[in-house]
Parts: structure tokens; C-alpha cells; sequence
């Protein structure tokens, strides 16, 4: 049995970006997951565009801690954003050679506060 189906779908036959791009990063990110399987859960997403990356949204500053610590990030590298009435902390890391971007929210400063500080 065949499992090329890109004859199935015109936009994959017409060299659309292919999910096998994003084959390092779910590989991270199972990676991820089998080595801290005890951090807080977060709302994950896979980027294709440009330079592959997995985003890694976090509800809680306590939670966005727990996962800077994991992922060796310094707190020196840690940025607090503000825009429309949000704030969160958002900072970088690279594991097993992907970049993961992971924010956390849930702040309890005001835009104003986090411009300010």
C-alpha cells in the first residue's frame, strides 16, 4: 500500500510548504514532552513560515518559571511584553536544535505598569 497521497490534494502537488518541514520540530517537541512530563501543559502551535519553530504558551507566571528553569533559559533572557490591555513574559530557547518561543501570561501589571518598568 502507497502512502503517497499527494495526488489526492492539487496544493501539495503544486509544491505547497509540505507538513514534513515541521518533522524536527513535532520530533522537539515529543522530545519535549518525554523529558519534562511533569511541567504545566500549554497551548502549543508549530510555525512554517521562515525559520521552523513551536510556540509554547503558558496560563500562569508560575508555569512560564517552571519551564524557563527546565529549559535553561537566564532570567536575564526573559522579556515582559504589554499590548491592547495584555501583558506576558515571553523568552527563547533552542531544544534539540529547534527554537521554542514560550510566553506566559496571566501578569498581574497593567499595560501602563509594564511599559513603565
Amino acid at each position: 500500500m502507497s502512502t503517497n497521497n499527494t495526488g489526492l490534494v492539487p496544493a501539495i502537488a503544486g509544491g505547497a510548504n509540505p507538513i514534513s518541514v515541521q518533522a524536527p520540530a513535532a520530533a522537539a517537541l515529543l522530545a519535549l514532552t518525554e523529558t519534562f512530563d511533569g511541567l504545566p501543559a500549554g497551548y502549543i502551535t508549530m510555525h512554517s513560515r521562515g525559520k521552523i519553530y513551536v510556540g509554547l504558551q503558558l496560563d500562569s507566571p508560575d508555569a512560564f518559571e517552571a519551564w524557563r528553569t527546565a529549559l535553561l533559559i537566564s532570567p536575564e533572557a526573559v522579556q515582559l511584553c504589554a499590548f491592547e490591555g495584555s501583558t506576558w513574559l515571553a523568552a527563547d530557547a533552542m531544544f534539540r536544535g529547534v527554537r521554542f518561543h514560550v510566553t506566559g501570561y496571566g501578569i498581574a501589571l497593567t499595560v501602563a505598569e509594564a511599559v513603565a518598568a
